[in-house]
């Protein structure tokens, strides 16, 4: 059965001009999105895009869906907002910021609670690092954000949320994935794929080895909307992952284990002004 959000995939993906673009822009894992694109093909028999080095290359067949999507979905997104009229309207908007993995696998239970509670809408804004989102608070732009490892701030407020430990992310025939769990000191020498600075969790990582009196082998750096997956699963190095995504990480080629030291972990907490203290209690606390 063919489904609107697979097209809503489909057409993004042309318009990105690469799966690894459009995994980033869709906040989803690239594999679950080439499933998805996979699924498509199969419902209708055949093949819409040809991967080369360059990006994606669409078939004919693949020329005449993305026009057709194009313009189905413009007329769904229409329709949406001419149904507006018959909803009751919020007496308020709800700006959230949240970095990657938190917009992808926390705030939608928020979202879902604000549209239950009747009195919200919201708005979900993705930055990159928690300096990022303090800054965006800090200038009024957004009310709330769901950040990591955040320093005291004189002018706001801030409540822990939950620990969130790392995992390790490495190939299914590594050694080291036979293990039911792997001490950081084993994994520390070998090989490592991580995101380029700024980024909160190669900070983390940092940090820890900084701790552990560790220094660890370089690094291949990935820029922060290149997915580290299909490297590690090709054998470029390990890498690292919150828990929060290590639950809806479902790859062949990869296998994910929880560190024997209890004490790798980032500190999720919500920051906000002052005058947003009930309304992060409803939605959060």
């Amino acid at each position: 059965m063919l489904h609107l959000q697979q097209l809503k995939y489909f057409v993004t993906i042309v318009e990105q001009g690469s799966l690894n673009k459009a995994a980033a822009a869709l906040y989803i894992s690239q594999p679950a999105l080439t499933r998805q694109l996979t699924n498509l093909e199969r419902s209708f028999d055949t093949q819409l895009l040809i991967r080369t080095p360059a990006g994606i290359k669409l078939t004919e067949a693949g020329r005449y869906l993305y026009g057709k999507a194009y313009t189905l979905l413009e007329q769904v997104r229409n329709l949406e907002k001419e149904m507006d009229r018959y909803k009751s309207i919020p007496t308020k908007t709800i700006r959230i910021g949240a970095l990657p993995s938190l917009a992808a696998h926390y705030a939608p239970e928020a979202i879902e609670r604000a549209q239950q509670n009747g009195e919200y809408s919201t708005e979900i804004l993705v930055r990159d690092t928690t300096r990022e989102l303090i800054g965006l608070l800090e200038e009024e732009r957004i009310d709330i954000a769901l950040v990591q490892d955040a320093p005291s701030h004189p002018h706001l407020q801030q409540r822990i949320l939950f620990i969130d430990p790392y995992f390790l992310v490495l190939p299914v025939d590594h050694p080291l994935a036979a293990s039911a769990a792997v001490s950081f000191f084993d994994a520390a020498n070998e090989k490592w794929v991580l995101h380029q600075d700024p980024c909160d969790i190669r900070t983390s990582f940092r940090s820890y080895c900084i701790r552990c009196g560790i220094e660890p082998a370089p690094a291949l750096e990935l820029g922060f909307n290149e997915s580290l997956l299909p490297f590690v699963a090709r054998g470029s190095g390990l890498s690292i992952i919150p828990g929060i995504s290590a639950a809806s990480l479902h790859h062949p080629g990869l296998a994910v284990r929880p560190f024997l030291e209890s004490n790798f972990f980032r500190t999720i907490t919500v920051i906000f002004h002052s005058s947003m203290h009930e309304t992060v209690r409803t939605l959060f606390l």
